[in-house]
Order: structure tokens, then sequence, then C-alpha cells
């Protein structure tokens, strides 16, 4: 019965009595009473102890929730303090204001560089129309061209009675090649 005692894994109260006698069991018992009373005593705890513990332990668990609960009204108090939630529309205004700070540059932007590009094109127009042929016409020359169309540059390639379009700036007239200059000086 001893070695069996020793080799429980689970405690072992002995509670034989016998205050005069030492027995083998009380060499190996986890823990030894006088008496089974005592025993008894030893083994259930104390009901007024455990209600006690547990009223501690309920009192704990209450300030823990309460402290829980506290913080997380604090947050809430917080969150409804801050800028956004007394105004919500403050982000949106303040995002609008900067969108439309935005668009009114990239429209004055847009126009700036439409004049630039406007007044380029004016400058160009204006250029065309100064190197164009029509405003050469428009200034009294003429173009003088052959029959076939192939335009005329050196007086010597007209034949005399050679047909001839003169091109002015209202029309066309048709002529009919005399000679050229330098038989014009020699007469």
């Amino acid at each position: 019965l001893v070695r069996l005692a020793a080799a429980c894994k689970k405690p072992i109260v002995s509670a034989i009595g016998h205050e005069q006698d030492t027995p083998l069991l009380d060499l190996v018992a986890d823990v030894r009473a006088s008496t089974p009373t005592d025993a008894a005593k030893l083994v259930v705890p104390d009901f007024q102890e455990e209600l006690g513990k547990i009223k501690n332990l309920r009192d704990r668990s209450d300030r823990k929730i309460n402290d829980l609960v506290i913080l997380e009204m604090t947050k809430i108090v917080n969150l409804i303090q801050r800028p956004v939630m007394k105004d919500p529309l403050i982000m949106v205004t303040s995002r609008q204001e900067i969108i439309s700070g935005f668009i009114s540059r990239s429209f004055m932007s847009m126009n700036s560089k439409l004049l630039r590009a406007f007044d380029e094109v004016t400058h160009i127009a204006a250029r065309v129309r100064t190197l164009s042929p029509q405003a050469t016409l428009d200034r009294g020359y003429s173009v003088v061209q052959k029959g076939d169309g192939v335009i005329v540059k050196d007086p010597a390639a007209l034949a005399p009675g050679e047909q001839i379009k003169l091109r002015m700036a209202k029309g066309v007239a048709l002529a009919t090649a005399s000679g050229n200059q330098e038989d014009i000086k020699s007469e």
C-alpha cells in the first residue's frame, strides 16, 4: 500500500488518526492530518473563504470592465469632438476649395495658351498672305504663262507672235508676244 501511495500521481492525504503511532502512509503522503475531520477541512476549502475569493474576483472584473467602458467612452468622446464630426462637410468643403483653385488655374493657363496660339496662327497667316502669289498679284504684278500653262521667267523663252496668258489679280488676259525687251530697246 505504501508503494502504491508513493507512486500515485494524485495528492494523498493521510488521516488515520492515531497520534501516538506513526503510520507508514504518513511518510509518503502529500499531507498528514491528525483526524479524518481535520483531513476533510484540509481537502475541502472553507465556504466563506471561497465566497470571499469569488467576491474579490467579481469586484476586480467589474473594475476592469468599468475601466474598459470608460476608455471606450473617452475614445468616442474624442472622436465626436473632432472637427470633421462636428461639421462633416468641412472635409468636402476644403477639398472643394482646393479643386476649385486647380480648375481656375487650369482655365487661366489654358486661356493663356490659347491666346498665344491664336496670336501665333494670326502672325503665320499674315506672313503666308504676304508671301502668297495672290498678294503679289494684288500689288499689281502679273504672271506670264505660255499657252500650255508653263510660267515664263525669261522673255527670251517667247517667240514673236506666240500666244500668252497674263494672270492678274482679278483675272486672266490673253496676249500675243511681239518681241522681248532687248528687241524693244533696239527700235
